[in-house]
């Protein structure tokens, strides 16, 4: 008798599996409402001023490398700047991430439509809460040369990010282009002209 309702327990536990699986995929999929903007606003409310610096782990790459990975290469004016908190897991404190609209005047390396682009990075300023990061802090006017990719699969969606954060970004003022390295930095056109000799 109980070998009996067992069997027709697990039967029962086959049909139903499947149906309870389908029921919480959209959620797995979905996910739960985004509360990172309520949650980074309650922590500068708790935490002013405070300064959070964040390390990306990046690869040790070669200015050629970082070429060969960008997907488009851009010269262009940053038009404007939206910081946004973000929370990459349970686990972390909420920081600040900002997107740029950038006005694109020259395409360096790839194919792009449209004249303005989104590139979204770490770091920015939100709320009197800083999120610092080892790229170069940008502002809108900011003339820039940009080493971008994207990956629909990372934290950054659909949006365009530089190869590295700490590299793949020049500033340019008086026609200067300035990197964090020292040695790529230089006369804004010979530096387009050193990264336009090392396209495949």
């Amino acid at each position: 008798m109980i070998s009996q309702q067992l069997e027709e327990c697990i039967k029962l536990n086959k049909k139903l599996l499947p149906l309870l699986a389908l029921s919480i995929l959209p959620v797995l999929v979905i996910g739960m409402p985004d509360d990172a903007d309520k949650i980074g606003k309650q922590f500068a409310i708790d935490n002013p001023g405070v300064t959070i610096g964040v390390h990306t782990l990046e690869e040790a790459l070669t200015e050629k490398q970082e070429i060969d990975r960008a997907q488009l290469i851009v010269e262009g004016t940053i038009l404007e700047v939206k910081p946004y908190w973000k929370i990459i897991r349970s686990d972390t404190l909420p920081r600040v991430y900002t997107e740029f609209a950038v006005k694109v005047d020259d395409v360096i390396k790839g194919n792009l439509n449209d004249k303005t682009l989104k590139v979204v990075m770490a770091g920015g300023v939100l709320d009197g809460i800083t999120t610092k990061t080892e790229a170069l802090e940008l502002a809108a006017g900011n003339q820039v040369i940009l080493l971008l990719g994207k990956d629909t699969d990372s934290i950054f969606g659909d949006a365009y990010s530089p190869i590295s954060i700490s590299k793949s970004i020049y500033k340019i003022e008086h026609n200067q282009a300035t990197n964090k390295l020292d040695d790529r930095s230089g006369n804004k056109d010979q530096v387009k002209e050193r990264i336009s000799n090392q396209l495949n």
